[in-house]
């Protein structure tokens, strides 16, 4: 992953980066992360880091590394400012500008760069739910494998419509307790009159057979819908591109 390129910049710091960009972060979440951010550290790694995930919206940042008498973090953060600008100059339309129908085309037949997907996948929330190493915490559908078992129109359209392609294995349930407390999730394990459910965020609630009231089946599925919209067709077709050069035993 791009992260470990920079070492000066740290795992929080990145993660604070991606976390604020993401269209699964909260409002609240993104208000706080912003906070965090809006301190202008000069620090080398946060130009880097902006300069390989081209994340506008740190100007007040930059403008304030480039006015330090630091030479190495005014050209890091120069080549940031750089970078993004022309990344910002040469997006074409966007995604929710077009009917599903036009994009699914434009994405077929399209070539994209799968190091930019790659840092798309970071930058768009897609690993907070989906690994791509085995090693990693398993949440929803592991991907690390996505280019030898999906076709590229499942893939395109497993993010453009969430709902019209989930694998049966992660079919979401609403349990239902005595109480009256409900959990949403889908079932990982059911042994010894204990129910395993894994939540998107990857947390597993043990619940007793007992306790539960109901289970119902949910016909939608927990990847929420619009995560691609945000993106240029472009842009999409790089995040396709990456998850499409995802082999058996690859990451």
């Amino acid at each position: 992953m791009a992260q470990f390129m920079f070492p000066a910049i740290g795992m929080d710091l990145w993660a604070l980066l991606t976390q604020a960009r993401s269209p699964l972060a909260k409002d609240r979440h993104r208000d706080a992360i912003q906070k965090i951010l809006a301190k202008n550290p000069r620090e080398e790694g946060l130009f880097l880091a902006l300069a390989d995930l081209l994340l506008p919206g740190f100007e007040a940042q930059i403008k304030n590394a480039i006015e330090s008498d630091n030479d190495t973090l005014i050209m890091a953060a120069k080549r940031a400012r750089k970078l993004i600008q022309e990344a910002g100059a040469s997006s074409g339309k966007h995604v929710a500008e077009l009917q599903s129908d036009e994009v699914m085309k434009l994405v077929l037949k399209g070539q994209g760069n799968a190091e930019k997907g790659k840092n798309l996948y970071m930058q768009q929330g897609c690993i907070a739910c989906h690994a791509v190493d085995q090693e990693a915490v398993q949440k929803g559908p592991y991907l690390g494998s996505a280019g030898s078992k999906f076709t590229r129109d499942y893939l395109i359209q497993s993010i453009l419509d969430p709902n019209a392609v989930v694998a049966q294995a992660f079919q979401t349930e609403l349990v239902t307790l005595n109480d009256g407390t409900a959990h949403m999730g889908f079932v990982t394990r059911e042994e010894d009159g204990i129910v395993d459910l894994r939540d998107i965020a990857g947390a597993v609630k043990q619940l007793k057979e007992s306790d539960i009231k109901k289970r119902d089946h949910q016909a939608t599925s927990m990847m929420p819908p619009g995560l691609a919209l945000g993106l240029t067709v472009e842009q999409f077709i790089d995040l396709i591109d990456y998850l499409g050069s995802l082999k058996e035993g690859g990451k």
